[in-house]
């Protein structure tokens, strides 16, 4: 159902599974699959776009793991280590009558535990560290949701005024079905005014109430919150005693009031049955007046469990979640769609749970099929529904008498479109019984009605149009062919680095399904680029006859998509597949992304973005979503980070956050490449490297440098706990550039960003940071000078920070006057230096970026060991020294003696390259065997100088070969002990 923006920055991808309309895609982790995690344009929840109980986390266990519950105990050494310094009050089972699923694949639910706490916590903070135990697949915080309607001017027409229904066919489709008696359709909201004379008759009562032990007595439903969200205690009455929570009555009535009665309003489906499941508090006024959805997953759950054919989520907010996917996919595999609102933001952001795959995304419009104004729109959309000005039941508090008063009342938003089209889910449902539960959502998706010239502007943006009943009870012959996975390569039309580059082809490979009636012979896909980036030279797909619920691939002739010369840096390029059955079409849109400026190192113990311009963690601060920032056990550490250089207080250049009032990076770095990374490298088991000049400074800040930058990482466990960060920086300009200092900017966010600490460490000149939160569970992450530290600076980022130039130039050159900082939200600096660069010359600096697991003495540890290859790559030769001295380029390709000769036992190898080529400078023995390679990379045009160090190799003769650019030659040189 629900499209989600898929955009691809590996290019050989599998999405898990079907999502109606669309792909939801996965991402490794660094020790789980999540497949929610960084997928670009799905922001996941956080502090600031979701609601969240501040006193509960959400834990869901590794299978097998075995726990002894006790009070305030989990039982599991690990975990409760982790919790020891947040006061847990309880830690019990969310769905304590679950037990582990029979079949592969399914969602278990008895793995999930609710943690409580008493202490003053952050939830995302407790979350992040039970993440990252091995014990653990996901920790989350509990979060709600405000409802999703608009308040709209009452009127006093009943049936007569209500347009929706004219508007979908809904009296010609009673004329078929009005809905069957079997079918459920729970109402997961605020609760249900069942004593409402227009829907008492419709209420759903459970067959097996008196033998229901998990919910004792809940013939009418259930109310799994209680009167007061802050002790919320479930009871069998999901009636709503308050006026807070009037939203699930109305909602309740759309889909299903009693109709044909004389009375109020008619619904959808006025013969199927109203599931109350009531998940907001009587008490709780917090959401501009009305409840919060607090317990709507548990309410879905529940819905699924008494056997709800239709589950209605009128409800929701930004971000992903996936506790909640897990939940939607449970129900999913229990036989109930999930419809839900796509919110009423005027947004294209990611909104759940109307956007996690198999849900069924409604938006809403107006009398005229057009977008209502407020309605969310873009990739989540699956159908469209009338949402304004819709009258259902209601009921008010008498200010008199105090008795509650069931009435009518107008309302509008997405929460009043998705009933209806849940509503023609539950006909589709009752009239084809046989269908399950995507099968009926592609049905009511595929019969909507194309409404795309009355919203020229939101062009597939709005699903497959706006429902109408009529079409989804008798057009039965209508395939729909949906997306399954796609996979993206550049092997055969590019360098086959997995990177959409400029310049090459790419190959598109798709797995389709057919939910619906066979598909003809004469069925096609065709594939069409939304930018003038992609040009698709190979676009059609001939769609084999499919039968119901059958797939197809087209590996045999997969699509072609040409990638211009001209693309610009990052970007995300819409394509769209269009579906075509003789009169029938439908349409799908993925995106990839192309000239991407930033790689992600991801070999060892940590995951690092890198960019092409000095940026660090991410490259679209503060956004970050473009990258995954410093990934240690799980968990993202690093908020944002950069590279500094400078000789004065106005000679700075960076491309960290300034003093500017809306909080903007500085851009002084600039590049036209990207960030290339090897597997396995030259140097480490992944190599990285780019190249950028600070042209992007402004006259007064210009130095003057090129800078090539390379990462280096080791997957050994003695080196897999840091990423070595080599910069070399040469002089372009005309005049020796001296007191030259060069420095990294961290922003470290450890679980609770206020509670951080940071430190120095003079013997290693390592800055190191910590999380106090943290307890016996804390990570420590850092950075070491590798060739020594000349500055440090502890900083804490509050109103009074200065991000002014000379300030920085104070960072890289102040000393050590300010080595701690915390508790509180802190950034560090570490600098080397100064250096003195003559024109054309070079100089080499390293970093490393460290971690550990729990303890200082960790990731000390690891940065001993950064600290030992460094020197190892020293001694190796591996840090290639340009050695320009003549700001002229070579004219022509050179291999010179080496120095001295003999040796004993390093000597120096130089060479000289006329245009940028791939270098080779390998070294044999007396038989031709290959006993050293020190270079194997691309160089640009200039002198070269290389050591080699042949201490562990016997006395002899040995010849050393140059390859670069068609050049070869060949050297003799003596080894002498």
């Amino acid at each position: 159902m629900n499209r989600s923006m898929l955009q691809v920055a590996i290019l050989t991808v599998l999405i898990p599974s079907l999502t109606f309309g669309g792909v939801k895609k996965g991402r490794q982790a660094a020790t789980k699959v999540l497949p929610l995690d960084n997928v670009p344009g799905v922001l996941l929840k956080n502090h600031t776009n979701s609601q969240y109980l501040p006193d509960r986390v959400i834990v869901k266990l590794m299978p097998k793991t075995l726990t002894s519950l006790s009070k305030g105990a989990f039982g599991i050494s690990s975990i409760d280590r982790a919790l020891s310094h947040v006061s847990v009050t309880s830690e019990k089972q969310m769905f304590p009558f679950k037990s582990a699923p029979q079949k592969a694949g399914e969602v278990d639910l008895s793995l999930v535990y609710v943690v409580t706490f008493s202490s003053p916590n952050d939830p995302f903070a407790v979350a992040e560290q039970l993440s990252k135990l091995p014990e653990v697949q996901y920790a989350e915080p509990w979060f709600i949701y405000p409802v999703a309607h608009v308040s709209s001017p009452p009127d006093d027409s009943l049936y007569g005024n209500q347009w929706g229904l004219q508007k979908i066919n809904a009296a010609a489709a009673w004329d078929i079905s009005a809905g069957d008696s079997t079918v459920v359709i729970a109402i997961v909201d605020s609760g249900v005014d069942w004593h409402h004379p227009d829907l008492y008759a419709n209420i759903w009562h459970n067959p097996h109430w008196s033998t229901d032990t998990n919910h004792p007595a809940d013939s009418i439903g259930w109310d799994l919150v209680g009167a007061d969200w802050q002790n919320p205690q479930g009871d069998n009455d999901p009636a709503p005693t308050a006026d807070n929570n009037n939203h699930g009555t109305h909602v309740a009535g759309i889909a299903a009031a009693v109709t044909n009665n004389h009375i109020g309003v008619a619904a959808i489906a006025y013969r199927c049955k109203i599931l109350p499941v009531k998940c907001s508090a009587d008490n709780d006024t917090r959401a501009d007046g009305e409840g919060y959805i607090i317990a709507g997953d548990e309410g879905i759950v529940y819905a699924a469990d008494m056997g709800a054919t239709i589950i209605n989520c009128s409800w929701g907010g930004q971000g992903g979640s996936q506790f909640e996917q897990d939940i939607v996919d449970y129900a999913t595999q229990h036989g109930a769609l999930v419809v839900a609102a796509a919110g009423n933001s005027s947004s294209d952001a990611f909104f759940s749970p109307a956007g996690y795959r198999g849900v069924l995304g409604v938006a809403a419009t107006n009398q005229n099929d057009v977008r209502s104004t407020y309605s969310d729109f873009g990739d989540i959309v699956d159908v469209c529904a009338p949402g304004d000005g819709i009258m259902s039941t209601y009921f008010y508090t008498d200010p008199h008498t105090h008795q509650i008063v069931e009435d009518y009342d107008y309302l509008s938003g997405t929460s009043m479109a998705t009933p209806l089209a849940a509503g023609i889910a539950a006909l589709v449902k009752s009239y084809r019984p046989s269908l399950g539960p995507l099968q009926v959502g592609e049905q009511v998706r595929a019969t909507c009605d194309d409404i795309s010239a009355k919203n020229p502007t939101f062009d597939g943006q709005l699903g497959h149009g706006r429902v109408n009943a009529l079409r989804a009870l008798t057009d039965t012959i209508l395939p729909s062919v949906r997306l399954q996975s796609f996979a993206v390569s550049d092997s055969t039309g590019g360098n086959g680095n997995g990177i959409a580059q400029p310049g090459e082809t790419l190959t598109l490979t798709c797995v389709v399904k057919n939910y619906l009636a066979p598909t003809s012979p004469s069925a096609a896909i065709t594939l069409t680029s939304l930018s003038s980036y992609l040009t698709v030279s190979q676009g059609t797909f001939g769609v084999p006859s499919l039968g119901t619920l059958d797939s197809a691939s087209n590996a045999g002739t997969p699509f072609l998509v040409h990638v211009e010369t001209n693309v610009p840096p990052s970007q995300t390029i819409k394509l769209r597949l269009t579906f075509v059955d003789g009169s029938y079409a439908d349409i799908e849109t993925i995106s990839i992304l192309v000239n991407p400026t930033y790689a992600t190192q991801d070999i060892n113990a940590i995951q690092l973005t890198l960019t092409n311009n000095g940026r660090l963690g991410f490259y679209d601060f503060p956004n970050n979503t473009k990258g995954v920032g410093f990934v240690f056990n799980g968990a993202n550490d690093l908020f944002e980070g950069g590279l500094i250089i400078g000789t004065s207080d106005t000679k700075i250049v960076d491309v960290v956050r300034n003093d500017s009032p809306t909080g903007e990076q500085d851009q002084d770095f600039t590049s036209h490449g990207f960030y290339t990374l090897a597997t396995p490298g030259r140097v480490s088991d992944q190599d990285g490297w780019t190249a950028f000049s600070d042209s992007g400074a402004g006259l007064a800040n210009h130095i003057g440098l090129n800078v090539t930058m390379y990462s280096y990482a080791f997957s050994d466990p003695v080196d897999a706990d840091y990423i070595i960060l080599r910069y070399d920086l040469h002089n372009i300009s005309s005049s020796t550039e001296s007191n030259i200092y060069a420095g990294l900017f961290l922003d470290w966010d450890l679980g609770s960003a206020s509670n951080n600490y940071s430190r120095y460490d003079a013997t290693r000149s390592l800055g190191y940071a910590y999380d106090g939160d943290a307890g016996g569970e804390r990570a420590y992450v850092g950075v070491r000078a590798l060739d020594g530290a000349a500055s440090y600076r502890s900083l804490v980022n509050d109103v009074n920070i200065d991000l002014s130039r000379s300030a920085k130039w104070n960072w890289l050159s102040g000393g050590f006057n300010q080595t701690s900082a915390g508790p509180a939200d802190i950034h560090h600096v570490i600098s080397s230096g100064p250096y003195t660069i003559n024109p054309g010359d070079s100089v080499i600096i390293g970093f490393a970026l460290v971690a550990g697991d729990s303890s200082l003495a960790n990731v000390q540890q690891n940065a001993d060991a950064a600290e030992t290859m460094w020197v190892r790559l020293h001694n190796g030769g591996f840090l290639l020294v340009p050695v320009v001295n003549d700001p002229s380029l070579p004219l022509t390709f050179g291999l010179a003696q080496n120095y001295p000769n003999p040796f004993n036992p390093t000597t120096n190898l130089e060479f000289q390259i006329a245009g940028r080529s791939f270098v080779s400078l390998k070294i044999f023995d007396m038989l031709g065997r290959k006993v050293a390679t020190l270079v194997d990379e691309q160089c640009g045009p200039g002198s070269y100088r290389v050591s080699w160090d042949a201490s562990r190799f016997p006395s002899g003769i040995y010849f050393y070969r140059l390859e670069a650019g068609g050049f070869i030659e060949t050297k003799k040189m003596v080894l002498l002990k």
